[in-house]
């Protein structure tokens, strides 16, 4: 159970729930006077406009991450979204064109559909409901066969699960338990979208595509895990789009880098590739120190291998299919082997740390 900490942070000023969203609205506005600002600065003068953009996008990312690091609410959940959010929607915000940027409402607008799935087709309601319905099913698998028959001599206390070493058969039991538990409890996201999407009439993006099916690295990452956080460092950081942020037309091209650009191994697929993994587990480190004081680089360690196995699959397997059953079927249990072997670098901080008690108010504002 022994760790590795890199460094412990001080505690955090913990307020409200309610003060805290007030200030990330405070500070998401903030975003977004700051890039309007630099995108009409930019047509009427002649600056060094990448090298502008590029301080102004590291200006935004170091308040969003010190952010976190210093004011928390009292709800620890909570704390999780109001890391991770605000992060993702000025990065949503700062990669816009400038047509969508003209107005707060056109702004909004751009925000509150990068849920929608580009499929309209079909009966929106009707697979929302069966979206609500997969995640009832996903969160009565909790209650009715993860909780009492694989976790019930150590649902009071998660840290037993970490008494055992690493590669220990119990060990590697509750590395894949919780990983599916963990899974499970985003059926939440699932009701919430579906429930949406039978109100609004108005297809949702699917999040998770059966991801326990997964035969792969890429696979899993790629086509069946967390699509929207998927789409978006696709698009910013492994297909870059050349975007005409600096006029109010209203396209986008995406254009994909010349060979003569490139220069060495982070320019290529495979460095962007393993650079969007990296990014992933910055952002997660990210949740960890906000939320439980300490520097561990477990989920960052986990990210980059998992990075690394995807390298060295589209190295190696670039133009080979699995159309054989078996084959499939054995690419399956060796995925499924390597996340379990490499699930607790992910979960040991989480399990770590009390998530369920209430932070104690250090500052209110009456």
């Amino acid at each position: 159970m022994t760790y590795l900490v890199f460094y412990k942070l001080p505690p955090p000023i913990v307020i409200h729930a309610l003060p805290l969203v007030l200030l990330y609205l405070i500070v998401l506005c903030l975003d977004y006077v700051l890039l309007c600002y630099h995108r009409r600065s930019i047509m009427r003068v002649t600056l060094p406009m990448k090298a502008s953009h590029h301080w102004l996008l590291w200006l935004i990312a170091t308040y969003h991450i010190i952010l976190p690091l210093i004011v928390v609410s009292h709800s620890q959940p909570l704390n999780v979204f109001f890391t991770a959010g605000p992060i993702y929607m000025a990065s949503f915000t700062a990669h816009l064109p400038s047509y969508k940027l003209l107005s707060i409402p056109h702004w909004i607008k751009a925000l509150s559909t990068d849920l929608l799935d580009t499929n309209q087709d079909g009966l929106p309601r009707v697979h929302g409901l069966a979206k609500v319905a997969r995640g009832i099913f996903k969160l009565s698998l909790i209650y009715s066969v993860l909780d009492p028959w694989f976790l019930s001599s150590v649902n009071d206390n998660l840290l037993l699960t970490l008494q055992y070493p690493w590669y220990y058969p119990q060990s590697l039991q509750y590395n894949l338990v919780l990983g599916i538990k963990a899974y499970c409890l985003l059926g939440v996201v699932d009701i919430f979208l579906g429930v949406e999407q039978v109100i609004s009439g108005v297809r949702f993006i699917d999040l998770f595509h059966s991801p326990i099916l997964s035969s792969s690295p890429r696979d899993f990452w790629s086509r069946r895990w967390n699509m929207v956080v998927r789409n978006q460092f696709h698009h910013q950081v492994f297909m870059p789009m050349q975007a005409d942020m600096y006029n109010n037309k209203e396209k986008t091209t995406s254009q994909p880098i010349h060979p003569q650009q490139k220069k060495g191994f982070w320019s290529s697929k495979n460095g962007r590739g393993l650079v969007v993994f990296m990014l992933s587990g910055v952002l997660h480190e990210l949740i960890i120190w906000s939320t439980c004081r300490e520097i561990t680089l477990e989920n960052f360690t986990f990210f980059t291998l998992h990075g690394i196995a995807v390298l060295v699959e589209t190295s190696v397997t670039r133009k080979q299919r699995r159309t054989n059953t078996m084959e499939l079927l054995w690419c399956r249990l060796a995925y499924f082997t390597f996340m379990t072997l490499t699930a607790r670098l992910f979960l040991a901080p989480f399990v770590r740390h009390d998530y369920l008690t209430p932070l104690s108010i250090t500052f209110s504002f009456t």
